[in-house]
């Protein structure tokens, strides 16, 4: 199909694209704005610093190569099981399981650095807010517990800094996303009904199925035709009148 022959199926269902685009992003547009409840995200950030030895520098750098080797432990512990008990222990009123709350909180370990972040997401802002300040107090005891020492420092504690601040959804990407998605539907439907559409229209679509043309009837103009049956009208009632004298 040549280029000439895909702009021309566009252009006969022009319409037909548009309604769908159109129908597509309302409908997102409005699911987004007044189904979808926000999502919230707050965050709290740790730092692991194993303590040095008697005699040994405060920071070193074995120290530090230990931490770092730690990091991913540290990540998996924060994410665990025992953090995720531990936090509805401090607060059993939340209304969420062990397995419900590890799916809210999300563990990122900055690479080649000490530090952890533990962001959790929810529709309550200032239950995002506890959950994070709880599963940042909840995993620094598990580590003293399990490490036997204190390696984890909470630096920013979302209880002190404030509310979470809204992550979700996003409109204008999920508008951004129906429009692609449905032009790309709506040009599929345009070729598809123009494939299965057998009708003919013109000389070059009886040429297509191998059979010869003899004759093209032009396109007859209504505003022509009824001029002309008027005029035929006019002299034949003239010529009776003319008959009739």
């Amino acid at each position: 199909m040549e280029l000439r022959d895909i702009l021309h199926v566009v252009r006969r269902r022009l319409g037909l694209i548009v309604l769908m685009v159109v129908i597509a992003v309302t409908m997102t547009a409005s699911v987004t704005m007044w189904l979808i409840p926000d999502v919230y995200e707050a965050r709290a950030e740790l730092i692991v610093n194993k303590p040095a030895e008697t005699g040994v520098p405060a920071i070193n750098w074995d120290t530090v190569a230990v931490n770092l080797q730690l990091m991913s432990t540290y990540r998996h512990l924060a994410h665990s099981q025992a953090v995720m008990d531990e936090v509805l222990r401090l607060d059993p009123a939340l209304p969420y399981t062990a397995r419900e709350l590890a799916e809210l909180v999300d563990v990122d370990v900055k690479d080649g650095t000490q530090l952890i972040t533990v962001r959790v997401r929810d529709t309550d802002p200032a239950r995002a807010t506890k959950i994070a300040g709880l599963s940042a107090g909840a995993f620094k005891t598990k580590v003293a517990e399990i490490m036997g020492a204190d390696h984890v420092t909470i630096i920013t504690d979302p209880n002190r800094e404030g509310t979470a601040e809204r992550v979700g959804p996003n409109l204008l990407l999920n508008v951004l996303a129906a429009f692609v998605l449905s032009f790309g539907a709506a040009i599929l439907t345009a070729f598809s009904l123009h494939h299965l559409d057998d009708t003919i229209r013109s000389a070059e679509d009886v040429a297509d199925l191998g059979l010869p043309v003899f004759a093209v009837v032009p396109p007859i103009d209504k505003k022509s035709a009824a001029r002309r049956q008027t005029v035929k009208a006019d002299r034949k009632a003239g010529e009776n009148v003319y008959a009739t004298n």
